[in-house]
């Protein structure tokens, strides 16, 4: 399979640069890409809110934590203690972007635009977002997705567990999520953390080349074997 080259080999060893850059490469430019092509689409979206959002504050200062996911995603591969870890990172966001892409398309969303103060250097990076990107793209919100799956990659693990807390809120406080968005990324997370599962019975299903069960301890099962314990396809050889 053409994408099983593209991941980080499924061991214990510490991601190298290669490893590194390959992730930047084959996961972070393809998000980028998809995104700027998403919000120049200019559809028109549906703005997944409750009632009482138009009238919630907007505290600027949050911005710190919802611009931080940035860099943080970035670096994640530095931080990344095995291959393991990095490959599960790459296969979750190429899930995430799979299945939200196509979401933002067939069912275009709005993100909120309540009136900003810009009283401080952290509102004016806030508001050249703001101004810089139109309100598309919302639901669910990739910046919740994006901070639950560099949380697994930093440690201490309550540090990343607070900081992931920190950004999913300032969706909100920041104004440029609404509630359900936050919330959909929630219920979608749990899908995309462990993603090694759905990626194996992906490749089944759809029957690529590399997708065959191999003779590793979680494919043993599916050999057929002999009372002796050897396959039924292998000679014995004395």
């Amino acid at each position: 399979m053409i994408l099983e080259r593209l991941l980080p080999p499924d061991d214990d060893r510490r991601p190298d640069n290669r490893d590194r850059i390959r992730f930047l490469l084959v996961a972070i430019v393809p998000w980028i890409v998809l995104y700027e092509v998403t919000a120049h689409l200019h559809l028109p979206g549906r703005a997944f809110q409750f009632g009482f959002e138009g009238r919630l504050p907007i505290w600027s200062w949050t911005a710190v934590f919802y611009q931080s996911i940035y860099p943080a995603v970035a670096l994640a591969p530095w931080f990344a203690r095995t291959r393991r870890d990095l490959r599960r990172f790459t296969i979750s966001s190429w899930l995430a972007m799979a299945v939200v892409f196509p979401f933002y398309w067939i069912i275009p969303s709005t993100a909120p635009r309540r009136p900003l103060e810009i009283s401080n250097p952290v509102a004016r990076l806030l508001a050249w977002e703001r101004n810089t990107y139109p309100p598309t793209a919302a639901f669910p919100s990739f910046h919740v997705l994006w901070v639950i799956f560099v949380a697994r990659i930093y440690r201490p693990a309550w540090l990343a567990a607070l900081y992931a807390a920190a950004v999913t809120v300032s969706c909100i406080t920041t104004g440029m999520h609404y509630i359900p968005d936050v919330l959909a990324s929630l219920a979608l997370a749990p899908l995309l953390v462990a993603p090694q599962r759905i990626w194996t019975v992906a490749k089944r299903a759809l029957s690529l080349p590399g997708s065959a069960c191999q003779p590793a301890p979680d494919c043993q099962s599916a050999l057929p074997r002999t009372t002796s314990g050897f396959s039924a396809s292998t000679p014995r050889h004395p």
